[in-house]
């Protein structure tokens, strides 16, 4: 799984750090700005959430370790005074990070020091840098706490299976890390199944450079995330049968493995029941590496759900989260879902006093376990910014670990869902859209905020004073603030068709992935696909396609749009970042300015732009032609009212 960004966020109302932030930012923990709990008394007065408040004292760093664990590396902890005043709360946070079933089999309840002489009983009793043992009994276990390593794995292997040489799976249990070569390592999403009771837990992991640089590293890896209930991961199978005892055997043809403790592995362990397949192939992952699969037409990636680290879990059922509480119950009437997403549901609410109608975005207890940082940190900046084109927060409350966000409604819908209806826009709506977004971005730049998950489903639509749609910017789920040191972001993020070339090759980034996802929605909207997409949907091929950047316009379906709308999607959806346009550009830009009527050597000067950037990618593997077919067929496939003859395109998403 994508390992967690750190955020930092200060709320704001005449603050000056906001108003002449140049992109300064911190890389701390989120949960600096929190929600504190809501006293239900003072949820009809609460005022709207901006303010500015003060930076809280300095977090001590902590080590903390399990007790009797030899192998667990320890975690590092910030802790503030200000944000955990007692044991138990600190206790509770620990156990979600560091919880084990072998070594806590109780949670944690006691918390040592690292000699075992001293028991924690209080908050000030932590010394910053210091390093401390969590244990579920009193019984402390005397381990050599601060030399511990990583495990290596040992498999029995048969005569039959036993490579010649053992030295080069890196398995035999050495002093030392063993030199793999890795020369065959690409960025790849493998599933991993957690083997046991079916319906299986299904989890994904991100293989790369950082992630994958050994064998022991990818399989301590995915015992962390795997979590099985006898502890470390001792074999791992391909779906297809396969033992994995090599780095490699993670590149091969198969994506889908099945991670087992010590018990033995069972032909029925291999057979994957309907609700375990709707959980591996949801989001447009399937089975299928490199090479072995059947080449198919190309589909248009569902729901476009976006990469995060929490992707575990789902939102509770909606007759549970229509139950509000009681308070809240007597403030608003709920009248009907608006949608749904990986962890919440949004409802249409009405005011019982006023009569206003708003949005109540939902996120459930249930659903907000191991993910209250993520939470937070879209809380934090939500209560900090107000602009035109981005949906606004009112008022938010925690009530018994549920949290519940007043927003502004939008009944307009969203792109995603009108391009379902209409297709494909028109030039100048195409170009009124995108400048409403760019403003937004701008926004957000300018205050050194960082959105990640630009996409249709993001963007709201409602209709303007002159009668024509304009759009919000929602969802800051996955937002961030640049670093203060001017550094670069490295957490893999975003939604795979809209996420840019350098966050897949991990090079660092920043703003201007908003930027790379605004040029490839300008792209959807003007044509009905992407300008990626995978001919057998291998999300690999996909990834390959992005970091290439070769943008195509393939006729017939892009004849009749200008070069100037290609030659600013060419500009932005660029794979050399310094090249690309930031979102002050984009405003700058002529199509923008004009809504697309631009004079006639803007048009020629574009036409020369583009002529050049299709020279230079002559060497593209598919012809124009071939590139449009294979997008129309899937497409007609794919709409209710497709037609063979039809060289319209519409959208599929899929709810499983």
């Amino acid at each position: 799984m994508f390992q967690p960004n750190s955020y930092k966020f200060i709320l704001w109302s005449n603050c000056p750090k906001f108003s002449s932030c140049s992109h300064d930012s911190s890389n701390t923990s989120p949960t600096e700005s929190r929600v504190d709990v809501v006293n239900p008394s003072d949820i009809a007065t609460t005022p709207k959430p901006f303010r500015c408040v003060t930076r809280s004292a300095k977090a001590k760093r902590i080590r903390f370790y399990r007790n009797g664990d030899q192998y667990y590396k320890g975690l590092w902890y910030a802790l503030r005074s200000d944000r955990v005043r007692s044991m138990k709360p600190l206790m509770e946070d620990l156990a979600k990070t560091m919880g084990d079933s072998t070594a806590l089999p109780l949670g944690i309840r006691h918390i040592f020091s690292i000699d075992g002489q001293t028991r924690i009983t209080d908050i000030d009793q932590f010394e910053d840098g210091e390093s401390y043992v969590c244990s579920s009994t009193e019984a402390f276990k005397s381990v050599d706490y601060t030399n511990a390593r990583e495990p290596f794995w040992c498999f029995a292997l048969s005569r039959t299976n036993r490579p010649n040489d053992a030295a080069m799976l890196g398995l035999c249990g050495t002093d030392h890390v063993a030199v793999e070569p890795t020369h065959f390592v690409f960025p790849r999403i493998i599933t991993v199944i957690r083997n046991g009771v079916k319906p299986r837990r299904v989890v994904r992991h991100l293989l790369n450079k950082k992630t994958a640089r050994s064998f022991d590293q990818v399989m301590t890896d995915l015992t962390c995330v795997v979590k099985l209930d006898s502890g470390a991961i001792r074999k791992l199978f391909a779906l297809g049968g396969s033992a994995v005892l090599t780095l490699q055997d993670f590149f091969r043809e198969d994506d889908v493995f099945i991670a087992y403790g010590n018990e033995r592995a069972s032909a029925d362990d291999f057979y994957v029941i309907s609700e375990e397949y709707k959980r591996l192939y949801s989001g447009g992952i399937r089975r299928g590496g490199r090479r072995g699969v059947t080449s198919r037409p190309r589909v248009m990636p569902a729901r476009n759900e976006s990469l995060r680290d929490d992707r575990c879990g789902s939102v509770v059922p909606d007759e549970t989260a229509r139950n509000l509480p009681a308070d809240l119950d007597e403030r608003f009437a709920v009248l009907r879902l608006l949608g749904d997403g990986n962890t919440a549901l949004v409802y249409e609410v009405m005011d019982r006093r006023t009569q206003e109608h708003s949005a109540l975005k939902v996120i459930a207890r249930d659903s907000a376990v191991g993910k209250i940082a993520l939470i937070e940190s879209e809380l934090a900046i939500m209560k900090r910014i107000e602009h035109p084109y981005i949906v606004q927060m009112f008022e938010n409350w925690t009530v018994d670990g549920a949290y519940y966000l007043s927003l502004e409604l939008i009944e307009g819908g969203d792109l995603f869902e009108h391009l379902c209806v209409v297709r494909r826009l028109s030039e100048r709506q195409a170009a009124r859209l995108t400048k409403g977004l760019v403003q937004a971005l701008t926004y957000l730049h300018d205050n050194c905020i960082v959105h990640r998950d630009v996409k249709p489903e993001n963007l709201l639509l409602y209709t303007g004073p002159h009668g024509e749609f304009e759009l919000k910017l929602a969802d800051f789920g996955l937002a961030t603030e640049l670093p203060e040191d001017g550094g670069k972001l490295t957490v893999i993020c975003g939604t795979p068709t809209y996420v840019a070339s350098e966050v897949i090759l991990e090079t660092g980034y920043d703003e201007k992935v908003d930027v790379w996802a605004t040029g490839v929605i300008l792209y959807v909207m003007l044509c009905g696909f992407p300008p990626f997409q995978s001919s057998d949907g291998s999300q690999d091929d996909l990834f390959a396609q992005i970091m290439r950047g070769r943008v195509s316009f393939p006729s017939p379906s892009w004849d009749k749009i200008s070069a100037s709308a290609k030659a600013l999607i060419l500009l932005l959806v660029n794979t050399d970042k310094e090249e690309r346009f930031s979102a002050h550009d984009v405003l700058d830009n002529q199509w923008i300015k004009t809504l697309s009527d631009v004079p006639s050597d803007f048009e020629s000067m574009a036409e020369f732009i583009v002529e050049s950037r299709i020279d230079a990618d002559a060497d593209v593997e598919e012809t124009d032609r071939e590139y449009y077919m294979s997008r129309r067929t899937s497409m007609d496939e794919l709409s209710e009212s497709g037609r063979a003859d039809s060289y319209e395109f519409s959208f599929s998403r899929n709810y499983s």
